[in-house]
């Protein structure tokens, strides 16, 4: 059966069902991503992810997130979909999911609102190339949320983008202060700052 077959069938199948149905089988896709199983079964699982990603309704989005945010061998397109979603369904996914390499992630900063934003910087993985992201594009909603996160490790670039952009924050400043083994020109700023 060629993909374009199994599409339509997924797509009947979906049609067929009511909301609670399509809520039930989002949430039984849970770890059928990560097991070896046989290729049609993934290649039908794949297409079900798809196109429950894109349900009109958020409460069969939001199921499908939940089943598949701990999934490591979800497909890009799928997981892209639902990290550019509605915050209600991308938050809890950014949050955790390992899908997503560095790069793929400073994409994805530039594209979300605050909110998801918020959501990448409570990362436990936060890398100074990450860091620098959330700096340059997040509010300063995102700086707390940043510069909170113990294991996020933040680059002198981006404490540096968030004094500047924040400046007059000086809440900002005193959360900073706090942060251990800070770089000696980000020292400086935060005493000239006082």
């Amino acid at each position: 059966m060629n993909q374009s077959a199994t599409a339509n069938q997924v797509t009947l199948l979906l049609k067929s069902k009511s909301t609670e149905e399509r809520e039930r089988i989002a949430n039984s896709l849970k770890n059928s991503l990560d097991t070896d199983g046989v290729a049609l079964d993934r290649h039908v699982t794949e297409e079900l992810a798809r196109q429950l990603a894109e349900d009109s309704i958020e409460r069969v989005r939001l199921t499908l997130t939940q089943s598949l945010k701990h999934s490591r061998f979800l497909p890009k397109d799928v997981a892209y979909k639902i990290a550019l979603d509605i915050e209600s369904v991308s938050v809890p996914f950014l949050e955790v999911t390992e899908v997503f390499d560095e790069e793929e992630l400073c994409r994805i900063i530039e594209e979300v609102s605050d909110g998801a934003r918020s959501a990448i910087a409570r990362r436990a993985d936060i890398t100074h190339k990450v860091s620098e992201a959330l700096a340059g594009y997040g509010g300063l909603g995102v700086a707390f949320q940043l510069i909170a996160n113990i294991e996020a490790s933040i680059s002198e670039d981006a404490y540096k983008s968030m004094m500047v952009r924040h400046q007059k924050a000086g809440a900002l400043f005193e959360e900073i202060a706090r942060r251990p083994h800070l770089q000696n020109e980000v020292v400086a700023i935060l005493i000239n700052h006082v």
